[in-house]
C-alpha cells in the first residue's frame, strides 16, 4: 500500500474491543507516530499510556464529570454552533437520541452517561422492527440477529416461524427471537402461545428465545401503570406483581430444562422425521429436530389440531435402537415409553396419550 492508498482508505474508529493490547505493540505504534511532522520540529506532545486500574479510574472520572455537568476543558474550544457543512458531515456518527429515561432506549432514548464503557460492538443491541440485520448497514458488527415478530397472539405464530426460518437460512448469524407476543399483552398471548413460540423456535434452530410478560417490561404497578406509549396507546395495565406469576414462564422453563439435557446446539431441523410437519405457512402441524443416530425430538402441539392423532415418527435408522420418553411441559412430568420397535418401513407410532395437550417426545439412542 502506498501513501495515497493509505490516505484514501483511512477511517475513524469509535468502537473498540475490550481485549488487552500487548505493550510491545503499543510502543511500536508510538514509535511510528513519533515520525509525525511538527513546526520547527517542536514535537509539542506528551504521550501517556494507561491500562488496568489506572485506565478504570480515568474512565470513571469522565463518567462522573459527565453526570455532574462539569464543563470540559479542551485545547481547542468547541464551537457554540456548528456550520451547516460540519453538521452534515457529523450525521451518522452518533444516534440522535433523547436523554435517559426509565422506559429504555427504544421508547425514550439512549443512556449516554454509560457510553464511555458500553460503546463497544460486542455490546450493541438493535431493537428490531423485524430483523436486526436489516437495520444496520454492516451486519458483521452484530454477534446475533435479533428479531421482533409481533404481539398478535395466534396471528403472530406463522409470521414468527417464517421470519425465523428466513433469518436462519441466511446462515450468517445466530438467531434469537428477541421479542414476540409477551404473555398477557393486549389480553392475549397466554401460556399456549408461549409454549408454541418457544418450542417451535427451538426446533427451527434458533440459538435462543426471549420470554416477556406484559406488566414486567413496563414496570407496571397498581398505583402507577406505565401509561401511553409514544404512539398514543397503552399495552395493558397488568401490574408486575401479577405478571411474574403468569404460567407461561414456568412452562417455558420446564421445556428448557427438558430440552437442554441433550446436545441441543448440534440439533438440525428435520421436518422429514414426522408425517405431519408444520408448513410454516400456518400453525398446522408438528416439529422435529435432533441429531441423526443419537437423539430425535418431536413437538406435538395442540394448536393446529395435530393432538388428535398419535404422532408417527419416520425414517428410523435400522442400526440404531432408541428408547422413547414423553414430556408434558405443563406438569413438568416425563413418562418413559420404553424401547422403540419401528415398523418395517422405519416408522414408529407413539402410544396414544391419555390427555390432550402439548407433548414433547424424545427418542434417545441406547448405547
Amino acid at each position: 500500500m502506498n501513501v495515497t492508498e493509505a490516505l484514501a482508505s483511512r477511517k475513524s474508529v469509535r468502537a473498540f474491543k475490550p481485549d488487552a493490547i500487548d505493550k510491545a505493540v503499543v510502543m511500536e505504534i508510538l514509535e511510528k507516530a513519533s515520525r509525525t511532522p511538527s513546526w520547527a520540529n517542536s514535537q509539542p506532545w506528551s504521550v501517556f499510556v494507561a491500562a488496568g486500574e489506572t485506565l478504570a479510574r480515568i474512565r470513571n472520572a469522565y463518567i462522573d464529570s459527565y453526570k455532574n455537568a462539569v464543563k470540559a476543558e479542551t485545547d481547542i474550544s468547541r464551537p457554540a454552533e456548528w456550520p451547516e457543512a460540519a453538521k452534515e458531515r457529523q450525521k451518522g456518527l452518533y444516534p440522535d437520541m433523547l436523554p435517559f429515561d426509565r422506559r429504555g432506549a427504544n421508547e425514550a432514548g439512549f443512556p449516554w452517561d454509560r457510553a464511555f464503557t458500553s460503546i463497544n460492538p460486542a455490546y450493541f443491541a438493535i431493537h428490531a422492527t423485524c430483523y436486526g440485520h436489516e437495520q444496520i448497514e454492516d451486519d458483521s458488527l452484530l454477534d446475533l440477529d435479533m428479531l421482533q415478530t409481533g404481539h398478535s397472539g395466534y396471528m403472530s405464530l406463522a409470521p414468527s416461524m417464517q421470519n425465523e426460518k428466513y433469518a436462519l437460512d441466511r446462515k450468517k448469524l445466530p438467531v434469537i427471537n428477541g421479542e414476540a407476543c409477551y404473555e398477557g399483552i393486549v389480553g392475549s398471548s397466554y401460556a399456549d402461545v408461549q409454549r408454541y413460540l418457544y418450542i417451535s423456535s427451538f426446533m427451527l434452530g434458533t440459538c435462543g428465545h426471549t420470554y416477556g410478560a406484559n406488566g414486567i417490561w413496563q414496570l407496571n404497578t397498581n398505583e402507577k401503570p406505565y401509561g401511553l406509549s409514544p404512539h398514543g396507546t397503552q399495552w395493558g395495565e397488568t401490574p408486575w406483581q401479577e405478571a411474574y406469576q403468569l404460567p407461561g414462564s414456568q412452562h417455558i422453563g420446564s421445556c428448557m430444562k427438558f430440552l437442554t439435557q441433550f446436545e441441543w446446539h448440534r440439533f438440525s431441523y428435520r421436518p422429514d422425521w414426522i408425517d405431519c410437519p408444520c408448513t410454516l405457512a400456518a400453525a398446522d402441524g408438528g416439529f422435529a429436530a435432533g441429531i441423526p443416530g443419537d437423539v430425535r425430538v418431536v413437538f406435538q402441539p395442540v394448536i393446529g389440531g395435530m393432538f388428535w392423532s398419535p404422532v408417527r415418527i419416520l425414517g428410523i435408522e435400522k442400526d440404531v435402537t432408541y428408547r422413547a420418553m414423553r414430556f408434558n411441559p405443563i406438569t413438568d412430568r416425563t413418562t418413559d415409553l420404553g424401547a422403540v420397535t419401528p415398523d418395517a418401513d422405519g416408522s414408529w407410532v407413539a402410544p396414544r396419550v391419555d390427555m390432550f395437550g402439548d407433548w414433547i417426545y424424545a427418542l434417545v439412542a441406547i448405547r
